[in-house]
């Protein structure tokens, strides 16, 4: 099976999800979809559910999580890409914020030798708890420490 096509599949899956949002509010039900999410993890009360989002989308196409949660460690080290699970640094939580590469922007520049230099300036993920829903989020690429690939798909 290529790298595209598997990425196409969860990607497909994540898409597939844009908009779910956690049901906020002093007497707001919690959206049954979200709970499926947190399911997926075995952890049903869990705040923040980026990783159970990754988790579940895996999951529906046969890919098994990170026992430990920790999608930094996980499946094989890959460098920017399609499909990839970009895993951004979060200062004030002990996880890591996830979710799947489908885009970037880069800058093109001159060096002090005339020389043409490329730099990878944002990364756009595809990601659960982007403000309470699945949405796409920038971030900075600066604020990546991996890019992770399900071991055995590349």
């Amino acid at each position: 099976m290529s790298e595209k096509w598997q990425s196409d599949a969860w990607l497909n899956v994540a898409r597939g999800q844009l908009g779910v949002a956690q049901d906020r509010g002093r007497f707001a039900k919690p959206n049954p979809r979200v709970l499926e999410y947190k399911a997926a993890i075995g952890e049903p009360d869990r705040e923040g559910w980026c990783i159970a989002f990754a988790a579940w989308v895996l999951g529906q196409c046969g890919i098994a999580h990170p026992a430990d949660l920790n999608f930094a460690a996980w499946g094989a080290e890959c460098t920017l890409g399609l499909g990839a699970i970009g895993v951004v640094e979060k200062l004030d939580h002990p996880f890591h914020h996830v979710g799947f590469v489908i885009g970037w922007t880069t800058e093109y520049s001159k060096d002090d030798d005339g020389k043409d230099r490329q730099r990878t300036v944002t990364v756009t993920l595809l990601g659960g708890n982007h403000k309470g829903r699945v949405t796409e989020r920038e971030f900075s690429f600066d604020r990546f420490v991996a890019f992770r690939y399900p071991e055995g798909a590349l």
